[in-house]
């Protein structure tokens, strides 16, 4: 029965991993590509956020970057390209195929993960101020992929490596943890091969400072934010009569004073939704509370979805 249940287990996260790398291989082949030195360059046009898969750089062309902030997400994005972190990060999906009942195989992969992160951003460091990065990555957030075998500028653990570029790590620091683990990884899977962990562990917060490090977010939480705007919103007429449906994308940003500017569509549906999608946000009235870096307000960019389903 065990066994049974772990082939089941190793198919269909087999099957998953997959089905991510066709996806990959998809974007690869209908986006715009243009070769550059070491790496070739993907044009996404604001339908996939900026990432790094093997020598493949996406870029989401429609950001609002200045020169300084682009040349920061090259240099991290490049430190993810030029050291393979693509190949180290597939290794670690095969070992969660594999030895997908162990929580150890989960935690290698996310410790894993937060090394590259830590050493792209020390390769990012050394063309520019700490102050003005650590900015920049509270401020260009976008939706994450479900594609796990890639890195994407902006990962959830921000956070973390917020942390970590306050403690000035190095890189090679982290590499020979990485290596230390190794073993230790080996070791573990053997002595419990062939039992199933009843639970989990939850992993311990790396870092608790709500006030000196956090994103912006609506008081009262997104949710309370979300049903103010399907007060406000309604459907256009002439979207029901054709029978559309969707979701639009709306950004604007939040100052460091918690006021909201800049509001546009970035991913639309129809001239009338969209329309109807940006007014419902533009006039919410729910207060917003700033990002802050190191206990300092900085504005920060915001995507909000909005859907549009029919009865």
């Amino acid at each position: 029965m065990l066994g049974w249940l772990y082939l089941v287990g190793v198919l269909f996260l087999l099957g998953r991993l997959l089905w991510r790398l066709g996806s990959l291989a998809h974007y690869i082949r209908s986006f715009k590509k243009t070769p550059k030195p070491g790496y070739c360059l993907v044009q996404t046009e604001g339908l996939l956020p900026t990432f790094s898969f093997l020598h493949y750089l996406f870029w989401d062309n429609t950001q609002a970057l200045t020169l300084e902030e682009e040349n920061k997400i090259l240099h991290h994005e490049l430190a993810h390209i030029h050291g393979h972190h693509s190949l180290d990060m597939f290794y670690a999906e095969l070992l969660t195929v594999f030895f997908w009942f162990h929580p150890a195989a989960y935690a290698y992969k996310q410790a894993l993960r937060n090394t590259h992160e830590f050493i792209a951003d020390a390769a990012a460091l050394r063309f520019c101020d700490r102050q003005s990065y650590q900015k920049l990555m509270v401020q260009r957030l976008f939706h994450q992929l479900h594609l796990r075998v890639i890195h994407n500028f902006n990962q959830n653990e921000i956070q973390k490596r917020l942390h970590q570029i306050q403690k000035r790590p190095t890189p090679a620091y982290w590499q020979l943890k990485m290596l230390l683990l190794l073993p230790v990884l080996g070791l573990t899977l053997m002595s419990l091969a062939g039992r199933l962990p009843e639970s989990i562990p939850a992993l311990a917060p790396v870092l608790s400072e709500e006030e000196q490090n956090r994103f912006a977010t609506a008081e009262g939480g997104l949710d309370n934010f979300y049903r103010e705007v399907i007060q406000k919103i309604s459907y256009p007429a002439s979207a029901r009569r054709a029978g559309i449906e969707g979701r639009v994308y709306i950004q604007f940003s939040v100052m460091p004073d918690g006021s909201r500017q800049d509001f546009r569509v970035v991913k639309g549906i129809d001239p009338a939704c969209d329309a109807a999608a940006l007014e419902a946000v533009r006039q919410a009235k729910t207060p917003w509370l700033p990002a802050k870096v190191g206990g300092q307000n900085v504005r920060q960019t915001v995507s909000i979805p909005i859907t549009f389903q029919l009865n």
